[in-house]
C-alpha cells in the first residue's frame, strides 16, 4: 500500500477513498464511529460537486478544491451582496470589500472547519434571493433561497442563524409588499411545501431516529452525559480587545501571530479601524438616509456579535445557555461561532463607506492603505495555514500503522492522562492518527485506562494502548500479541489472535454480576471452561444466559469476620456449579447448610480439593455463603490514622496535575460529613488535581492486599478517585475514578497485587476538577484500609446454566451489503442461539426474516422482525439478537424445514432509518425535478425583465 497523502489540520478531514466518502454521505449509519450519521445526509447539497472532483483528482485534489472553492464562493457572495444589496457601484470597492470578507483572520482561523465558513457565506446569498423575489416578484428565487439554506446546513448553527436572519428580512419585505403577498399567498405556500419535499431525504430518516441530540454521536465505551452549556465559559474570546482584534485565544487551529509578530498584527487590525473611521468622517455628510440605516444595522450587529462571542457583557452567557437548552440547542454551545458573522457586518460597513467615497486619488490611497492592513492582518496566519493545511503530508508518527489492513475491524483506544497530555501538546499526532483511521473502514472506540477492566477487551480486533502498560493484561489474560509501537514508543498496538468476525453466532452468553475485573473473568472462561467470553446486557431478563459470579469480587472490610473472609452470593433461579482455580497450595472444603467452608489448612470433616473432586453444586432458590480461612493472615489495617481522627495526613494539599503552575485546589477536614469518628478528609479542585494520602506503606512483592475506603462525591460526577504507586523498577502505578450513582457515601473495596521488586506502596486520594471548570469539585474520604489478605478473588466462580438449551447452527454465512445492511444465511438451526454483529448497539437496528418475491420494501412494508425484547447488548457495545428458530419460523414459508428437523433461513440486519432515506430521497428527487423545471420555465416565460439576482436587465 502506497503512503497516504493528505491535507489535514483540526477538523478538516477528507477520507482517502472515494467509496468511504460516498458512504459517509449516503448512508444513515457510520461503522467508523458506530453511530447514526444524519449529518452526512444533511451536508449533501454542499458537497455534491466535491464527489466529482474527488473521483477525478483524489482526496488531495478534493481537499484543495473544497478549501479554495469555499473561499471563492464567499468572495462571490459578498461581491454580489455589495453590488446588489448595498448598492455599491465601483467594481474596485466591490472587489476590495469581498476580498476582506473571504480572506480575513476570522475565516482563516476557522479554515480547518471550512464548512462553517462556506455556510456562513450563504447568508448574503439568502438575503439577495429574498430581495430578488420581492423586487422582481418572481418565485423562482425562493428556490435558490432554499438551496442556500440547505448548504447552510453544513452545520446546524449556521442553518439556524441564516434561517432566522433571512426570515426576519423576509417578514420585513413582506410587510412592505403586503398587496403582493396577499395576492400570492397560495404560491408562497406551494414554495414552502416544495421546500419541505426537497428536504425529505434527511427529514424523514431524522424523524425516524426520534432525536436531534448530539449525544447519539459518541465513540466512548462508558459515555457520560454531556453538558453543552459547559463550553460557554471556555469557547469565547474572553474580552472585547481579543474580539476587536478578530482573533481568538482558545481552540486555535492556526496561529494569528507569535511573540515577535503580535504587535505588528494588532497594528494592522487597528490601523484598519482607523482607516474605516477616517473614511466615515470623510463621507458622513454625504450619506443618504438609506445608507445611514444600513450602517446602523451593520454597526449594531457588529457590536452584538462581538458581545456574544465574548459572553462577558450584560450576562449574555445566560441567553446563550437558554438557547442551548432548547431542542437542538447544542448547536449554540460555542460562543466563538458568533465570530463567523462579524465579517459580514464589519466589511458591510467597509463596502458602504468606500462606495460613497468619490473616485480619485483619495479612494486609491484608502484602498492601498486597506490592502496594507490586509497583508499585515492575514500574513502570519496565512503562512501558518500554508504550513499546516496546504502542504500535503504523509504519515510520520503512524507510518507503520497506515499499511495495516484495518478495514471492517474494531479497535479500542485505551488512553490515559500521560498520553492525553502528550497528544494535546502534539496536535499533529492526533490529526495523523485520525487520518489513518479515516482512510479505512475502521471502527474506533475510546476508553480511559482507569475503566479498561470494565470492558471485554477480547471482543476487539485491536487494542491501542499508552506505552506498554497493558502488555501484562493483554498477553496473559487475553489472547493479544504486541505488533508495533508508534509516536516514539508512546503508543503500542496489540492484535487479537482470536479476531471477532463481523457476524457470528454463539450458544453461550455470560451475564456477570458486576462489571469489574473483566480480564480475570475472560481468563477464567477461556482457560478453565474452554469458551470465549461473550457477555450480554439483556432488556428481557427472561432470555437464557449463563450467570457468572466471582464469590469474592466485591470485597470490603465487612466481609472479614473473626479472621474469616465471607462471600455471599445472591440467590439464583437455576442451579450453579462452583469452580475453583487450581493452585499450588492445597485447599480443603466442607459443604454446610446454605454454603461451603474453604480453608488453606485441613480441619476435622474437611476434604482436600483435587483434580478428581466432584463439582460442587450450588442449589437454586437461596443465597449461598462461601467462607475462607487462612491463619497466616491477621487482616491488620496497615494505614495509620485511617479515619483521620489525629488530623490530616499532610499539612498542605498536593498538586497531582500541575500543568500551568496556577492551581485552584484546597484540603481540609469535614466534621459535619463523615462515616466514622469525628471527621473526614475533604479535597477541593477547581483546576489541577488536588491530592493527599498517608505516608508510604511497607508491602511484600507478590502478596495480595485489600484496599478499601469510604468516599462521597456528586451523583454521576467522577470527582473522586485514587492513585497507587510502587517503588518497583518498572514504576508500576494504578489508578481508578469512582462513578457514584447518587450523592451518598459509598464503600469501595478492591484486591490489589504488589508487583515484583516493590517494597513500598504510596496511596493518594484525588479530587478531579470539572472538565470545563464549571464548579469546584469536592470529594470526601473516610475509613481508609489496606490489609494483607489471601488471594481469594478470581479463584472461586459460580457458573449457572440457562433454562433453555442453546445450540449454534451448523453453518452461518454473511454478506456486508452496505453500511446499513447485512444479509445472513443460517443453515441447520435446531435450537435457540445468539447472533452477534460487530456494529455498535442501537435500538434502530433490526433483524428481519428475509422473504422472497416482495420487490421493493418501503419503510411501512410489513416485515417479520425478531422481537425488540430479544435485541441485546453483546460485550457491552455491539448488537445481538436471541433467535429461537421454532418461534421465528412458525408458519413462515421463508424458512425451509430440513429432513433432520432443523431450519434454514436468511436474515437481514439493517438500520431502519436508511429505508426512510430511500423513500424520502425519491420524493426529494422528484421535487428537485419540478423545481428545476419551474425555474427554467419561469425564467423564459416573461418578456419584461427587472433587476435579477445575478445581473442587470434592460
Amino acid at each position: 500500500m502506497s503512503p497516504l497523502s493528505f491535507l489535514s489540520w483540526g477538523d478538516f478531514t477528507i477520507p482517502f477513498q472515494w467509496g468511504l466518502y460516498f458512504a459517509k454521505h449516503f448512508y444513515m449509519w457510520s461503522f467508523q464511529s458506530g453511530t447514526s450519521n444524519p449529518d452526512g445526509l444533511i451536508r449533501l447539497p454542499g458537497r455534491l460537486l466535491l464527489f466529482i472532483v474527488f473521483g477525478l483528482f483524489g482526496n488531495v485534489g478534493a481537499g484543495y478544491f473544497y478549501l479554495f472553492a469555499s473561499l471563492a464562493i464567499a468572495f462571490i457572495s459578498f461581491f454580489l451582496f455589495a453590488r446588489k444589496f448595498l448598492g455599491v457601484k465601483q467594481t474596485s470597492v466591490q472587489v476590495i470589500s469581498a476580498l476582506f470578507f473571504a480572506v480575513n483572520p476570522i475565516f482563516l482561523g476557522n479554515l480547518a472547519k471550512v464548512g462553517l465558513v462556506l455556510a456562513a457565506a450563504m447568508l448574503p446569498f439568502c438575503l439577495l434571493a429574498i430581495r430578488a423575489t420581492f423586487k422582481q416578484q418572481k418565485f423562482r428565487y425562493l428556490l435558490l433561497y432554499i438551496l442556500c439554506l440547505n448548504i447552510s446546513f453544513l452545520h446546524p448553527y449556521t442553518f439556524a442563524v441564516n434561517t432566522a436572519v433571512s426570515l426576519a428580512y423576509f417578514a420585513y419585505l413582506a410587510w412592505q409588499n403586503k398587496n403582493f403577498v396577499q395576492k400570492s399567498l397560495h404560491k408562497f405556500a406551494l414554495i414552502g411545501v416544495l421546500g419541505v419535499l426537497l428536504n425529505l431525504y434527511f427529514v424523514l430518516p431524522t424523524l425516524s431516529m426520534g432525536t436531534v441530540s448530539k449525544d447519539v454521536i459518541s465513540t466512548n465505551i462508558t459515555p457520560t452525559p454531556t453538558d453543552y452549556t459547559a463550553l460557554v465559559g471556555i469557547s469565547n474570546t474572553g474580552d472585547l480587545f481579543t474580539g476587536f482584534s478578530l482573533s481568538k485565544n482558545v481552540f486555535v487551529d492556526f496561529a494569528f501571530y507569535d511573540d515577535t509578530y503580535q504587535n505588528v498584527y494588532f497594528f494592522g487590525v487597528f490601523a484598519f479601524y482607523v482607516i474605516l473611521f477616517g473614511v466615515y468622517l470623510r463621507v458622513e455628510r454625504k450619506l443618504s438616509l438609506s445608507d445611514k440605516r444600513r450602517l446602523g444595522v451593520c454597526f449594531g450587529c457588529f457590536l452584538v456579535l462581538m458581545a456574544l462571542a465574548a459572553v462577558t457583557i450584560a450576562h449574555l452567557d445566560v441567553l446563550i445557555k437558554m438557547l442551548i437548552g432548547m431542542p437542538g440547542g447544542w448547536a449554540f454551545r460555542s460562543p466563538l461561532k458568533w465570530q463567523l458573522y462579524i465579517p459580514l457586518a464589519l466589511f458591510g460597513i467597509l463596502a458602504i463607506l468606500l462606495g460613497r467615497l468619490p473616485r480619485g486619488r483619495k479612494l486609491v490611497s484608502v484602498q492601498i492603505g486597506l490592502l496594507v492592513t490586509f497583508v499585515i492582518m492575514n500574513g502570519y496566519i496565512g503562512l501558518d495555514v500554508y504550513r499546516k493545511i496546504l502542504t500535503p503530508r504523509t504519515p510520520q508518527y503512524f507510518a507503520g500503522l497506515q499499511p495495516r489492513d484495518l478495514s471492517n475491524k474494531t479497535l479500542l483506544f485505551v488512553n490515559n492522562g500521560d498520553c492525553m497530555e502528550y497528544m494535546r501538546e502534539n496536535p499533529a499526532l492526533t490529526t495523523e492518527l485520525n487520518q489513518v483511521f479515516a482512510s479505512q473502514n475502521t471502527q474506533v472506540k475510546h476508553v480511559i485506562e482507569d475503566e479498561a477492566d470494565t470492558v471485554n477487551l477480547g471482543s476487539y480486533d485491536y487494542i491501542l494502548g499508552c506505552k506498554d502498560r497493558l502488555r501484562e493484561v493483554l498477553t496473559h489474560k487475553y489472547r493479544f500479541a504486541p505488533v508495533q509501537q508508534y509516536a516514539g514508543n508512546r503508543l503500542h498496538l496489540y492484535a487479537n489472535r482470536q479476531p471477532v468476525t463481523p457476524v457470528y453466532v454463539t450458544d453461550q452468553v455470560f451475564a456477570p454480576d458486576v462489571r469489574q475485573s473483566v480480564s480475570d473473568k475472560y481468563d477464567f472462561v477461556d482457560g478453565l471452561l474452554g469458551r470465549s467470553l461473550t457477555t450480554v446486557t439483556a432488556k428481557n431478563k427472561a432470555l437464557p444466559t449463563t450467570s457468572l459470579v466471582d464469590a469474592f469480587d466485591s470485597l470490603t472490610p465487612n466481609a472479614i469476620q473473626k479472621g474469616v473472609i465471607i462471600g455471599v452470593v445472591p440467590a439464583s433461579s437455576a442451579n450453579r456449579t462452583l469452580y475453583v482455580r487450581p493452585s499450588a497450595s492445597p485447599l480443603y472444603y466442607l459443604p454446610v447448610n446454605g454454603g461451603v467452608r474453604l480453608s488453606a489448612a485441613s480441619a476435622p470433616g474437611m476434604q482436600q480439593l483435587g483434580a478428581h473432586t466432584p463439582p460442587i453444586t450450588v442449589p437454586h432458590g437461596s443465597s449461598f455463603v462461601i467462607s475462607y480461612s487462612d491463619h497466616a493472615y491477621d487482616y491488620k489495617n496497615l494505614v495509620s490514622n485511617a479515619s483521620l481522627e489525629n488530623g490530616l495526613w499532610q499539612k498542605q494539599v498536593s498538586d497531582c496535575y500541575n500543568y500551568d503552575a496556577k492551581p485552584a485546589i484546597a484540603m481540609k477536614w469535614s466534621e459535619s460529613d463523615k462515616t466514622d469518628g469525628k471527621q473526614s478528609l475533604e479535597l477541593d479542585a477547581a483546576s489541577h488535581i488536588a491530592c493527599s494520602g498517608p505516608s508510604r506503606v511497607a508491602v511484600t512483592a507478590g502478596e495480595h492486599y485489600l484496599l478499601s475506603f469510604d468516599y462521597r462525591s456528586a451523583k454521576g460526577v467522577k470527582n473522586a478517585g485514587y492513585h497507587i504507586s510502587y517503588d518497583d523498577p518498572a514504576g508500576t502505578t494504578h489508578q481508578e475514578r469512582m462513578q457514584p450513582e447518587d450523592n451518598n457515601w459509598h464503600t469501595f473495596g478492591t484486591e490489589i497485587t504488589v508487583p515484583e521488586g516493590a517494597h513500598n506502596l504510596r496511596l493518594e486520594f484525588y479530587a478531579y476538577p470539572d472538565t470545563f471548570g464549571r464548579f469546584t469539585a469536592v470529594a470526601r474520604y473516610d475509613q481508609v484500609g489496606l490489609r494483607r489478605i489471601p488471594p481469594v478473588r478470581d479463584r472461586f466462580y459460580l457458573v449457572g446454566k440457562p433454562d433453555v438449551s442453546l445450540h449454534a447452527p451448523k453453518a452461518v454465512r454473511y454478506q456486508l451489503v452496505n453500511p446499513t445492511r447485512k444479509t445472513i444465511q443460517i443453515r441447520g438451526a435446531a435450537q435457540p442461539f445468539y447472533l452477534g454483529v460487530n456494529e455498535t448497539f442501537d435500538k434502530l437496528w433490526q433483524l428481519n426474516l428475509q422473504t422472497k418475491g416482495r420487490g421493493v420494501e418501503w419503510p411501512f412494508t410489513r416485515r417479520i422482525v425478531v422481537s425488540e425484547t430479544n435485541h441485546v447488548h453483546l460485550n457491552d457495545t455491539t448488537n445481538g439478537w436471541y433467535i429461537d428458530p421454532a418461534v421465528l419460523c412458525a408458519k413462515q414459508t421463508a424458512c425451509a424445514r430440513q429432513a433432520d428437523g432443523t431450519y434454514s433461513f436468511a436474515l437481514v440486519a439493517e438500520f431502519v432509518p436508511q429505508r426512510w432515506f430511500y423513500f424520502g430521497g425519491l420524493i426529494s428527487v422528484g421535487a428537485l425535478g419540478l423545481s428545476v423545471t419551474y425555474y427554467l420555465y419561469d425564467r423564459r416565460r416573461g418578456t419584461v425583465h427587472r433587476e435579477g439576482l445575478w445581473r442587470w436587465h434592460k
